[in-house]
């Protein structure tokens, strides 16, 4: 039907514990239109991530949360944050689209959360800037563009209270992950390269960009859960002042020494990488190729898993779309919580070793038979990490696949 006030078709949906209306083209096509107003029912997953990351991280207070939403587009995830969890007790849902601004509105009355919510009809950055310089900053804001949101992470970081959270999407997956390398570099000021595990190498620019912004401020940020689904990354981080918190985030900033002849590779830290003389030639343990540099990026931990432990218990008391889903992304995190950065891939062994590709349980035993740990990624099917170092498990896995 067509809305008497907006003037367009539109549908009533209900997504976790919230009644809205979207329009109605955006549930007819696979790749939502931004006009009039932009909804993705596709991220309702990442919606619901959200959702258990409010309702379980401890280090903000119980209740009386003050949330940003800063691109918000229909609203719906600022109302899933604010209707959904007992803790948060006010919400500034902003869009510079004035369609958006109508749409909100509406929502807010449907779910009559009106007296809980600020409408913003601002550019994201002004209005991040506004509260920071006049020290009304938020417990989260929440960063979700359409594209990528390097634009607005400097007075993203700026309008988080100490200790609060920084939550992030990024939708242009491909300049990070290596297709498009010198919009990469513009964007987020790191090297990207095309490799196996180039899902993982996205994702770790991101919460390194963010984590490097931070720094430029004196403030540390500590990555708390990030992950990559379909199209997007997302990641939580925690904002806290101080050159002290800055000099902790610094160890957990580096690079990926890649080479491009097989499938050695190893993390290195900025503060390391200023001890070789001509880090431009440092040659492969293995075949002695050049390594090449991929970074700056996050080297430290993608999830903190007593965090991911708590949201699986909290899955089964929440109005999520798709429990099977968090469950399984959640259980992975935990896994891969503890492993070194990147993955490898069965496909690609296969190829470097010349050998028939093995299947992911044969290569567990092997890793599990030498003594090592072994996980499955989220980041790909085919996928496994392990903390044996690169240039042992290559010896062994040519050995024991001939």
């Amino acid at each position: 039907m067509i809305h008497p006030y907006l003037g367009y078709p539109v549908v009533e949906i209900v997504e976790g514990g919230v009644r809205l209306i979207v329009p109605a083209e955006s549930l007819k096509s696979s790749v939502p239109p931004k006009t009039p107003v932009f909804y993705n029912p596709m991220m309702a997953r990442s919606r619901d991530i959200g959702v258990l990351f409010i309702k379980t991280y401890r280090d903000l207070p119980v209740e009386g949360l003050n949330v940003c939403d800063a691109l918000a587009g229909s609203g719906v995830r600022g109302f899933r944050y604010l209707i959904e969890s007992s803790r948060v007790g006010h919400l500034v849902s902003n869009d510079i689209n004035r369609e958006a601004v109508k749409l909100i509105s509406i929502n807010a009355r449907i779910n009559g959360v009106s007296d809980k919510v600020t409408i913003e009809n601002r550019d994201a950055n002004s209005l991040l800037a506004d509260h920071a310089s006049r020290g009304e900053r938020f417990h989260i804001v929440d960063i979700d563009p359409f594209g990528s949101p390097a634009g607005y992470i400097h007075n993203a970081v700026m309008a988080v209270r100490s200790k609060g959270i920084l939550a992030a999407t990024a939708t242009d997956t491909a300049p990070t992950s290596g297709v498009y390398p010198r919009t990469c570099l513009r964007r987020y000021g790191a090297i990207s390269l095309k490799t196996e595990f180039y899902h993982e190498v996205g994702l770790r620019i991101l919460v390194g960009y963010i984590a490097r912004v931070g720094l430029t401020y004196d403030l540390g940020l500590e990555n708390l859960l990030a992950y990559r689904e379909m199209h997007y990354f997302r990641c939580y981080m925690k904002v806290e002042p101080g050159v002290h918190r800055a000099e902790k985030t610094l160890d957990d900033i580096g690079f990926i020494l890649y080479c491009r002849m097989c499938i050695y590779r190893r993390g290195v830290s900025l503060i390391d990488v200023t001890e070789y003389n001509d880090p431009s030639r440092i040659l492969c343990p293995l075949c002695g190729s050049i390594l090449s540099f991929i970074g700056p990026l996050w080297i430290g931990r993608l999830a903190e898993p007593s965090l991911c432990m708590s949201m699986i218990e909290e899955v089964e008391h929440t109005s999520i779309t798709d429990r099977g889903y968090a469950k399984k992304l959640l259980s992975s995190l935990v896994c891969e919580a503890s492993m070194p950065p990147t993955y490898y891939t069965v496909d690609q062994i296969a190829s470097k070793l010349k050998v028939k590709t093995p299947s992911i349980e044969k290569v567990k035993d092997i890793i599990d038979g030498e003594g090592y740990r072994f996980s499955r990624t989220h980041f790909d099917p085919k996928g496994f990490k392990t903390d044996m170092d690169s240039s042992h498990l290559i010896e062994v896995l040519r050995r024991r696949l001939q």
